[in-house]
């Protein structure tokens, strides 16, 4: 087992390794930063409850996204739960991240699971579900999920890179 991570991470592209730590997400600008799960609402000019919020499911997705890697799931989760589009696959892949970071393995993984049978190819969820086989100690489910990435295109992408982090022990976002 360890020998087959030993090699999954020797063959690793160079650039994922500088790829980065983090999914990007465009970041707001000063006057657009809202806190205790308020999205900017770009028509109002203010920060509103997300329910309220004029903007569409991108960029509510971008603001969850935000709200998540911060450590703020909960946060992260009111602003899911505005957006129109819940069988999306980067809904769902949010929704399995934010439980899985509350605790709820089992809810988390079922969202990744359904993530991926809406879109095989989000590599972020399998990124996520990859992060998760480390946590349970399950390697050979992280290198299924690795090498789902790198054939789905993903070599040398920020997910690949959190995946092969996350596999050596390296803290990412989602330690």
């Amino acid at each position: 087992m360890k020998l087959a991570l030993a090699a999954a991470l020797t063959l690793a592209p160079l650039t994922a390794l500088a790829a980065g730590t983090a999914p990007s997400t465009p970041e707001p600008t000063a006057d657009e930063k809202c806190d205790d799960g308020l999205v900017w609402d770009k028509d109002t000019k203010e920060c509103v409850e997300p329910s309220e919020s004029t903007q569409n499911d991108a960029y509510l997705l971008d603001t969850a996204q935000r709200y998540a890697y911060a450590g703020d799931y909960g946060d992260a989760q009111n602003v899911l739960r505005a957006v129109k589009s819940q069988d999306a696959s980067r809904t769902l892949a949010l929704w399995g991240f934010t439980h899985r970071k509350m605790g709820n393995i089992e809810v988390g993984l079922s969202f990744y699971d359904k993530a991926l049978e809406v879109d095989p190819n989000n590599i972020l969820a399998r990124s996520y579900l990859g992060e998760a086989k480390v946590n349970m100690g399950d390697y050979d489910g992280a290198l299924a999920q690795l090498a789902e990435i790198r054939a789905r295109g993903g070599a040398g992408s920020r997910a690949e890179t959190l995946l092969l982090k996350a596999m050596s022990g390296s803290s990412t976002y989602d330690s």
